[in-house]
């Protein structure tokens, strides 16, 4: 598929999904966060603005069927990934994560002690899709997390996240599988 017919697609998918959110929200005002439906998932894979992170991630937590959507629509859509048992570490915090194609840095702010770096690089040659923004997937059997980072800059990205993000804990204490889109 051409990056332009892939970008067109991408963008149509997101104004169906903003489409179909707000007819939801016509037909049952004040019910907008139940229940999570396609959409929303497949929103919160791509990086979507237009969904409650927060609520997906919890929904896919509690819902068996909403992890093996996740774990389907995240096997045709990452670009990279570093499985399990791969991305398995001693019981010491990780600092960084390895895998095919990226590497993931952990750095503590020196500014301020509350606050971590994610530092994503990515082989750009092999990330052949949208470069607007980078999706980071983390995922265990119990817990589920992602972040949105900015646009690429010559294969790097960055975000700040608080010392107690749920994604930062498990990329640091855990053994989490990592896709990213």
């Amino acid at each position: 598929m051409s990056d332009k017919a892939e970008k067109s697609m991408k963008v149509n998918v997101e104004l169906a999904y903003s489409f179909l959110r707000g007819m939801r929200g016509l037909n049952r005002p004040g019910q907008l966060d139940k229940p999570v439906i396609f959409n929303d998932v497949y929103g919160y894979i791509i990086g979507s603005p237009n969904i409650d992170r927060s609520l997906v991630e919890k929904e896919i937590e509690g819902n068996t069927k909403l992890k093996a959507m996740v774990k389907e629509i995240l096997s045709k859509e990452r670009v990279f990934f570093l499985s399990r048992l791969v991305a398995a570490h001693s019981t010491e915090a990780v600092e960084q994560r390895t895998g095919e194609g990226f590497v993931l840095k952990i750095r503590e702010s020196k500014a301020d002690s509350d606050q971590y770096y994610l530092i994503l690089e990515v082989d750009i040659l092999s990330y052949q899709k949208d470069h607007s923004r980078v999706v980071l997937h983390a995922h265990t059997d119990e817990k589920s997390a992602s972040g949105v980072f900015p646009a690429l800059q010559e294969g790097k990205s960055q975000i700040i996240v608080e010392k107690d993000n749920k994604l930062l804990t498990l990329l640091k204490n855990s053994d989490p599988e990592i896709s990213i889109v």
